[in-house]
């Protein structure tokens, strides 16, 4: 482990909220806390507990994990003929969709902007800023308008099928950003944020995490670190891995856009002051 693992490890360590069960008892020693939304919690320090990420009032991300954590990065074969059987869609087409979201390969670039073009149409949410890829993605976009529609209908209708059958109306999530020292963001300030069309969660704080923390990069000058925490409604949650769009290694939950309210912001130094 390098160092700047270990120190995103001891940080972890450091803070992570512990949320009790109901009926749950805490490790001994520990002190118990409230939060505003009134769970109670321990702050996991040195070894004292298990690092998990704070469960959502119905413990939605517990329920969900066969859903979140599937270990493929990329869409297997089987998924993408499920997609391609129920919308109606060539499975190349479906196949290049999913990829495009996965991939960070430059030749998919315009493929993953068309996505949020098509996602800006049919759900009428999000903000999206100028891309260099806009011609070519809305050229791709408008040359299959009708088939982006119905791979994100397809799988945004799944996805709120499984929500729907676990009785789950919130989730708690997490999203590794980094921002410009200073802004109201890494002030550590609860915000109202407007993301874009598609954007992506974790159901881990910790993997979270390490997006703030630019992975084995480190926070860059002149920037923060920061992990978002929200309780995200279910009808906003557009994909889970093993149902569509999705990293199945990262725990990813892609979220519709529009305006969500974070709960909380943990703040984290620049590279030279860790």
């Amino acid at each position: 482990m390098n160092a700047l693992a270990q120190k995103i490890d001891s940080f972890i360590q450091k803070q992570a909220k512990i949320y009790l069960r109901p009926g749950e008892q805490p490790p001994k020693g520990v002190q118990v806390m409230r939060g505003k939304r009134g769970g109670m919690f321990y702050v996991a320090t040195g070894k004292t507990g298990a690092v998990s990420s704070s469960p959502s009032p119905e413990d939605a991300t517990d329920v969900l994990s066969d859903y979140i954590r599937t270990g493929h990065r990329r869409p297997p074969s089987s998924l993408v003929k499920a997609i391609s059987e129920k919308s109606g869609l060539d499975a190349n087409f479906v196949k290049r969709k999913l990829n495009a979201w996965s991939s960070l390969e430059p030749k998919y670039d315009a493929d993953r902007r068309a996505l949020h073009i098509a996602a800006k149409k049919l759900f009428g949410v999000g903000t999206m800023k100028s891309s260099k890829h806009d011609a070519k993605a809305s050229s791709i976009f408008s040359e299959s308008k009708e088939e982006h529609f119905k791979l994100l209908k397809t799988i945004y209708n799944e996805t709120q099928q499984v929500l729907k059958n676990n009785n789950i109306d919130k989730v708690k999530l997490f999203r590794g950003i980094m921002v410009r020292k200073g802004g109201p963001l890494a002030k550590g300030k609860k915000k109202t944020i407007s993301p874009a069309p598609l954007s992506s969660w974790a159901k881990d704080w910790e993997t979270a995490l390490q997006f703030a923390a630019g992975y084995y990069e480190g926070v860059k000058k002149g920037y923060d670190g920061l992990v978002l925490e929200i309780d995200v409604p279910a009808s906003q949650i557009f994909s889970m891995p093993k149902l569509g769009m999705g990293d199945g290694q990262e725990g990813e939950v892609i979220l519709l856009g529009g305006e969500k309210d974070v709960l909380d912001v943990t703040v984290m130094e620049e590279e030279e002051e860790w």
